[in-house]
């Protein structure tokens, strides 16, 4: 299902963490020069700078293939359908190509081929749904999955895994949203419970080598799963949506059903985020916390405004600029394993110290090979022989 080569995606991994080791000056130079000799990969990925540009050119060729296609078509409506089409297959053709022979990977052609050719063929599919009602919401959202979903398992893009969590959470909403009444009520809880089932799950194939080239993508997922478990019992999420999506027609002084829960939601799951990251040590779960802490925060002053806005961030930014402070002065000698230097925490591919182990040992290997095979200097290859031979 991957277009990339595997063998290249490994090698460039494993260079990613031979520089992060480097950088750290866990190895020298010396070392990584001679271990990322062994780890070769063929994909085209230029700098970010140079990224970019070539993304904003291929945007600018896919507008102008638009248009083009645009000219031959005399009218709309319909044939807005195939246009889209047509120009969605034009971008994908053409990914296909810059992937497979001139080997781009995240080289800002590839993904800009990728999204514009993923939004012109959704775009395409759902232009009908939009204008003659062919299809309800929820299928409109299965649409959107669907494609963002094949996109992201053959091309490994965050982006796209993104944008499939997103119309996954939109298809079960309107889907569920059809039971009525009782839907209303429960659609808190079924964003909790989707939210705890994908984490898992997420957690659960991290840990499974058949999903190793989908690390990333996985990890994007359990952070979405958190974000979405808290803003599935967050107050104000909870309070806004129901009052806008469902005309309740609240009041400022009114609150909602199970109001104390959700408010209990909102102030408890950060602080649980936190514990977690740290006894886990697991940064994500760390910077997420401290994240929805403020959120929390946020929503308190949004209902309650006790204290004027500037002294409410203020007292905020104190109290997380106290807690960073003091875990860095704990943490400057590491406990249990747990320190502030950054470190990769990634799921290897393989354990670094034996890949570079076996990267200069192999190495100096074939050094030591080619010397043997000198002649002169009674060596073995010159037989005893001094001068030149």
């Amino acid at each position: 299902m991957i277009i990339y080569n595997k063998n290249w995606l490994i090698n460039k991994s494993i260079q990613r963490q031979i520089l992060t080791a480097f950088k750290q000056g866990l190895i020298s130079q010396e070392d990584k020069e001679a271990a990322l000799i062994n780890y070769p990969h063929g994909f085209y990925s230029p700098n970010n700078f140079i990224r970019v540009g070539l993304g904003v050119l291929t945007f600018i060729v896919a507008l102008f293939t638009l248009s083009f296609f645009g000219l031959m078509s005399s009218s709309f409506g319909e044939k807005m359908t195939v246009l889209l089409l047509l120009t969605g297959i034009f971008c994908y053709v053409g990914l296909e190509f810059m992937v497979r022979q001139n080997h781009h990977f995240c080289s800002g052609v590839d993904d800009m081929l990728l999204y514009m050719s993923v939004i012109f063929i959704v775009s395409g599919l759902c232009y009908t749904s939009s204008f003659n009602n062919r299809f309800s919401e929820n299928g409109t959202a299965l649409i959107c999955l669907v494609v963002t979903l094949c996109a992201s398992l053959r091309y490994i893009n965050k982006l796209t895994t993104i944008a499939a969590y997103a119309s996954l959470f939109a298809c079960v909403f309107f889907t569920y949203l059809q039971l009525g009444t009782i839907a209303k009520v429960t659609m808190p809880f079924v964003v909790i419970l989707l939210s705890v089932i994908i984490h898992l799950v997420s957690v659960a194939a991290s840990n499974n080598e058949k999903w190793l080239f989908y690390h990333e993508c996985l990890a994007v997922i359990k952070v979405l799963s958190l974000i979405t478990l808290y803003a599935g019992g967050n107050y104000y999420v909870i309070r806004e949506l129901s009052d806008s999506m469902f005309q309740l027609h609240l009041k400022p002084i009114d609150s909602i059903t199970l109001g104390w829960f959700f408010w209990l939601w909102t102030l408890v799951i950060p602080i649980l985020y936190l514990i977690k990251g740290i006894a886990k040590k697991e940064r994500y779960f760390i910077h997420i916390g401290i994240a929805l802490f403020v959120a929390s925060i946020a929503t308190i002053r949004f209902y309650h405004q006790v204290l004027p806005v500037e002294i409410a961030l203020l007292l905020a930014g104190t109290v997380l600029v106290a807690i960073g402070y003091g875990l860095m002065k704990y943490l400057a000698t590491p406990k249990n394993n747990f320190t502030l230097l950054l470190i990769d925490d990634s799921k290897n591919f393989a354990n670094i110290e034996a890949l570079i182990a076996v990267s200069v040992s192999t190495s100096g290997a074939k050094i030591a090979t080619q010397h043997s095979l000198e002649f002169g200097g009674g060596t073995s290859g010159g037989g005893g022989a001094t001068g030149t031979f």
